[in-house]
Protein backbone atom coordinates (compact mmCIF):
# COMPACT_ATOMS: atom_id res chain seq x y z
CA UNK A 1 0.00 0.00 0.00
CA UNK A 2 1.22 3.30 -1.39
CA UNK A 3 0.23 5.87 1.53
CA UNK A 4 -0.49 9.85 -0.41
CA UNK A 5 -1.21 12.79 1.10
CA UNK A 6 -2.59 15.62 -1.09
CA UNK A 7 -2.98 19.28 -0.11
CA UNK A 8 -4.42 21.70 -2.26
CA UNK A 9 -6.29 24.89 -2.26
CA UNK A 10 -8.97 23.95 -4.34
CA UNK A 11 -11.47 20.70 -4.16
CA UNK A 12 -11.11 20.38 -7.55
CA UNK A 13 -7.65 20.55 -7.49
CA UNK A 14 -7.47 17.37 -5.31
CA UNK A 15 -9.75 15.67 -7.25
CA UNK A 16 -7.45 16.15 -10.64
CA UNK A 17 -4.44 15.23 -8.93
CA UNK A 18 -5.49 12.05 -7.12
CA UNK A 19 -7.07 10.70 -10.47
CA UNK A 20 -3.94 11.62 -12.15
CA UNK A 21 -1.60 9.47 -9.84
CA UNK A 22 -3.81 6.51 -9.72
CA UNK A 23 -3.28 6.02 -14.01
CA UNK A 24 0.56 5.43 -12.80
CA UNK A 25 0.92 2.52 -10.91
CA UNK A 26 -1.65 -0.69 -10.50
CA UNK A 27 -0.02 -0.43 -6.89
CA UNK A 28 -2.49 0.16 -4.47
CA UNK A 29 -3.13 3.21 -2.77
CA UNK A 30 -4.43 5.27 0.00
CA UNK A 31 -4.72 8.83 -0.94
CA UNK A 32 -5.79 11.28 1.58
CA UNK A 33 -6.56 14.85 0.45
CA UNK A 34 -7.87 18.32 2.10
CA UNK A 35 -7.86 22.00 1.58
CA UNK A 36 -7.21 22.17 5.43
CA UNK A 37 -3.32 22.74 6.40
CA UNK A 38 -4.26 22.32 10.40
CA UNK A 39 -6.25 18.84 9.41
CA UNK A 40 -3.24 17.57 7.20
CA UNK A 41 -0.10 18.38 9.94
CA UNK A 42 -3.00 16.42 12.48
CA UNK A 43 -2.90 13.41 10.20
CA UNK A 44 1.24 13.32 10.25
CA UNK A 45 1.65 14.01 13.45
CA UNK A 46 -0.96 11.25 14.59
CA UNK A 47 1.21 8.75 12.98
CA UNK A 48 -1.26 6.24 12.38
CA UNK A 49 0.26 4.76 8.87
CA UNK A 50 3.48 6.60 7.25
CA UNK A 51 2.85 9.16 4.46
CA UNK A 52 4.94 7.84 1.19
CA UNK A 53 4.94 11.00 -0.84
CA UNK A 54 3.32 14.49 -0.35
CA UNK A 55 1.80 16.61 -3.15
CA UNK A 56 1.26 19.82 -1.71
CA UNK A 57 0.31 23.11 -3.50
CA UNK A 58 3.34 25.44 -2.98
CA UNK A 59 0.87 28.16 -2.37
CA UNK A 60 -1.73 27.61 0.29
CA UNK A 61 -4.35 29.69 2.23
CA UNK A 62 -2.82 29.71 5.20
CA UNK A 63 1.25 29.83 4.75
CA UNK A 64 3.54 27.87 2.22
CA UNK A 65 4.32 24.55 1.41
CA UNK A 66 7.84 25.55 2.29
CA UNK A 67 6.55 25.46 6.02
CA UNK A 68 4.24 22.65 5.63
CA UNK A 69 7.52 20.62 4.40
CA UNK A 70 9.82 21.94 7.12
CA UNK A 71 6.85 20.98 10.07
CA UNK A 72 6.77 17.57 8.49
CA UNK A 73 10.35 17.20 8.28
CA UNK A 74 10.58 17.70 11.94
CA UNK A 75 9.52 14.38 12.49
CA UNK A 76 12.50 11.92 11.56
CA UNK A 77 10.75 9.42 9.53
CA UNK A 78 9.80 12.19 7.04
CA UNK A 79 13.54 13.30 6.27
CA UNK A 80 14.13 12.28 3.52
CA UNK A 81 10.50 11.95 1.97
CA UNK A 82 9.43 13.10 -1.58
CA UNK A 83 7.53 16.26 -2.01
CA UNK A 84 5.95 17.49 -5.21
CA UNK A 85 4.76 21.16 -5.06
CA UNK A 86 2.50 22.18 -7.10
CA UNK A 87 2.60 25.43 -8.55
CA UNK A 88 1.58 28.25 -11.42
CA UNK A 89 4.99 30.23 -10.62
CA UNK A 90 6.98 30.05 -13.51
CA UNK A 91 10.05 30.91 -11.83
CA UNK A 92 9.56 27.69 -9.60
CA UNK A 93 9.10 25.54 -12.24
CA UNK A 94 11.93 26.94 -14.23
CA UNK A 95 14.24 25.09 -11.76
CA UNK A 96 12.75 22.33 -12.44
CA UNK A 97 12.63 22.45 -16.66
CA UNK A 98 14.12 20.11 -19.16
CA UNK A 99 16.23 16.72 -17.67
CA UNK A 100 15.42 15.74 -14.28
CA UNK A 101 16.43 12.80 -12.26
CA UNK A 102 15.74 10.92 -8.92
CA UNK A 103 19.59 11.69 -7.83
CA UNK A 104 19.04 14.98 -8.39
CA UNK A 105 15.61 15.75 -6.74
CA UNK A 106 15.46 13.17 -3.96
CA UNK A 107 13.30 15.28 -1.60
CA UNK A 108 11.49 18.08 -3.82
CA UNK A 109 10.60 18.74 -7.20
CA UNK A 110 7.76 20.92 -8.66
CA UNK A 111 4.88 20.20 -11.48
CA UNK A 112 2.39 22.83 -12.51
CA UNK A 113 -0.65 24.63 -11.99
CA UNK A 114 -3.66 24.52 -13.30
CA UNK A 115 -3.02 20.41 -12.97
CA UNK A 116 -1.27 18.89 -16.22
CA UNK A 117 -1.84 15.23 -16.44
CA UNK A 118 1.67 13.84 -18.16
CA UNK A 119 3.66 16.82 -16.21
CA UNK A 120 2.21 15.30 -12.95
CA UNK A 121 2.26 11.90 -13.67
CA UNK A 122 6.03 12.08 -14.91
CA UNK A 123 7.10 14.23 -11.56
CA UNK A 124 4.83 10.90 -9.45
CA UNK A 125 6.84 8.77 -11.25
CA UNK A 126 10.04 9.54 -10.71
CA UNK A 127 9.84 8.67 -7.01
CA UNK A 128 7.67 5.82 -7.62
CA UNK A 129 10.87 2.85 -7.55
CA UNK A 130 12.09 4.40 -4.50
CA UNK A 131 8.88 3.94 -2.81
CA UNK A 132 8.01 0.75 -3.34
CA UNK A 133 11.54 -0.25 -2.77
CA UNK A 134 11.00 1.62 0.69
CA UNK A 135 7.61 0.34 1.11
CA UNK A 136 9.08 -3.53 0.81
CA UNK A 137 11.79 -2.72 2.87
CA UNK A 138 9.49 -1.76 5.74
CA UNK A 139 7.08 -4.08 4.92
CA UNK A 140 9.67 -7.16 5.50
CA UNK A 141 11.43 -4.41 8.52
CA UNK A 142 14.08 -5.94 10.12
CA UNK A 143 13.13 -8.28 13.49
CA UNK A 144 16.63 -7.01 14.97
CA UNK A 145 19.07 -4.15 15.90
CA UNK A 146 23.03 -5.55 15.81
CA UNK A 147 24.77 -3.19 18.31
CA UNK A 148 28.57 -3.37 18.49
CA UNK A 149 30.73 -2.57 21.30
CA UNK A 150 34.26 -3.38 22.81
CA UNK A 151 32.99 -7.16 23.81
CA UNK A 152 32.01 -7.87 20.18
CA UNK A 153 28.25 -7.41 18.16
CA UNK A 154 25.38 -8.81 19.97
CA UNK A 155 21.68 -8.73 17.95
CA UNK A 156 18.61 -7.59 19.84
CA UNK A 157 14.96 -8.24 18.85
CA UNK A 158 12.94 -5.12 18.08
CA UNK A 159 9.70 -6.66 19.42
CA UNK A 160 11.74 -7.26 23.45
CA UNK A 161 12.68 -3.14 23.63
CA UNK A 162 10.66 -1.42 25.92
CA UNK A 163 12.02 1.30 25.45
CA UNK A 164 15.65 3.82 25.53
CA UNK A 165 16.61 6.61 27.46
CA UNK A 166 19.34 9.43 26.02
CA UNK A 167 22.05 11.10 28.69
CA UNK A 168 25.14 12.74 27.71
CA UNK A 169 25.35 11.06 24.63
CA UNK A 170 24.46 7.61 26.09
CA UNK A 171 22.08 5.83 24.71
CA UNK A 172 20.34 2.49 27.64
CA UNK A 173 18.08 0.15 25.37
CA UNK A 174 15.61 -1.60 27.86
CA UNK A 175 14.47 -5.02 27.17
CA UNK A 176 12.62 -7.95 28.78
CA UNK A 177 15.86 -9.55 29.50
CA UNK A 178 18.14 -6.60 30.40
CA UNK A 179 19.87 -3.73 29.42
CA UNK A 180 22.45 -2.24 26.55
CA UNK A 181 24.13 0.83 26.79
CA UNK A 182 25.89 2.78 23.21
CA UNK A 183 28.32 5.49 23.67
CA UNK A 184 28.55 8.42 21.90
CA UNK A 185 25.24 8.66 19.81
CA UNK A 186 21.69 10.16 19.33
CA UNK A 187 18.06 9.24 20.43
CA UNK A 188 17.75 10.72 16.89
CA UNK A 189 20.52 8.29 15.20
CA UNK A 190 19.45 5.12 17.17
CA UNK A 191 15.51 5.60 15.97
CA UNK A 192 17.04 5.83 12.45
CA UNK A 193 18.75 2.92 12.87
CA UNK A 194 15.95 0.37 14.30
CA UNK A 195 13.27 2.09 11.37
CA UNK A 196 10.21 0.73 13.26
CA UNK A 197 7.24 2.11 13.17
CA UNK A 198 6.52 1.20 16.97
CA UNK A 199 9.21 2.56 18.29
CA UNK A 200 8.27 6.60 19.03
CA UNK A 201 10.27 8.97 21.00
CA UNK A 202 8.08 9.55 23.49
CA UNK A 203 10.16 12.49 25.16
CA UNK A 204 12.99 14.61 24.18
CA UNK A 205 15.15 11.96 26.18
CA UNK A 206 12.98 8.57 25.65
CA UNK A 207 11.90 6.30 22.89
CA UNK A 208 8.86 3.87 23.22
CA UNK A 209 7.81 0.88 22.24
CA UNK A 210 4.21 1.05 21.33
CA UNK A 211 3.33 -2.77 21.17
CA UNK A 212 4.87 -3.10 24.70
CA UNK A 213 2.47 -0.65 26.42
CA UNK A 214 0.37 -1.94 28.93
CA UNK A 215 -1.24 1.62 30.06
CA UNK A 216 -0.27 4.72 30.10
CA UNK A 217 -1.56 6.66 33.75
CA UNK A 218 -1.93 10.13 33.83
CA UNK A 219 0.79 12.24 36.38
CA UNK A 220 0.35 15.59 35.51
CA UNK A 221 -1.02 17.96 32.47
CA UNK A 222 2.74 17.94 31.94
CA UNK A 223 3.85 13.97 32.46
CA UNK A 224 2.42 10.69 31.94
CA UNK A 225 4.10 7.25 32.64
CA UNK A 226 3.90 4.38 30.67
CA UNK A 227 3.68 0.81 32.08
CA UNK A 228 4.13 -2.16 30.14
CA UNK A 229 3.45 -5.61 29.82
CA UNK A 230 5.55 -8.45 31.18
CA UNK A 231 7.90 -5.75 33.11
CA UNK A 232 7.97 -3.45 35.74
CA UNK A 233 9.34 -0.42 33.97
CA UNK A 234 8.38 2.28 33.71
CA UNK A 235 8.32 5.35 31.37
CA UNK A 236 8.07 9.08 31.24
CA UNK A 237 6.11 10.58 28.46
CA UNK A 238 6.26 14.24 28.11
CA UNK A 239 2.62 16.30 27.41
CA UNK A 240 3.72 17.19 23.49
CA UNK A 241 3.86 13.20 22.55
CA UNK A 242 0.25 12.43 23.67
CA UNK A 243 -0.94 14.24 20.68
CA UNK A 244 -0.14 10.69 19.75
CA UNK A 245 -3.32 8.19 18.65
CA UNK A 246 -2.20 4.94 19.91
CA UNK A 247 -0.63 6.84 23.03
CA UNK A 248 -4.00 8.69 24.17
CA UNK A 249 -5.95 5.30 23.79
CA UNK A 250 -3.38 3.94 26.07
CA UNK A 251 -3.82 6.54 28.92
CA UNK A 252 -6.33 5.20 31.49
CA UNK A 253 -6.11 7.87 34.50
CA UNK A 254 -6.59 11.94 34.25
Amino acid sequence: MINILILCNRFQELIEASNNIRRCTDNSMCIISTTNVQEAKSMVEKQSFIIDIFVVAMYLKSGSGYSFEKEVRKNTIYTNTPFVFLTSNEQDLSLYSGLFSYEAHKKRVFSSLPIDALDIQSKFCLYLDAIIAKQIKRDSAKETIRLEGIAGSVNIPISEIVYMEIQNKLCTIYTFTGKYLLHRTSLTKVLNEINSENIIRAHRFYAINLKQIKHIEYISSRKHIAHFRKSSLTCPISSKYMENEILRNKKTTG
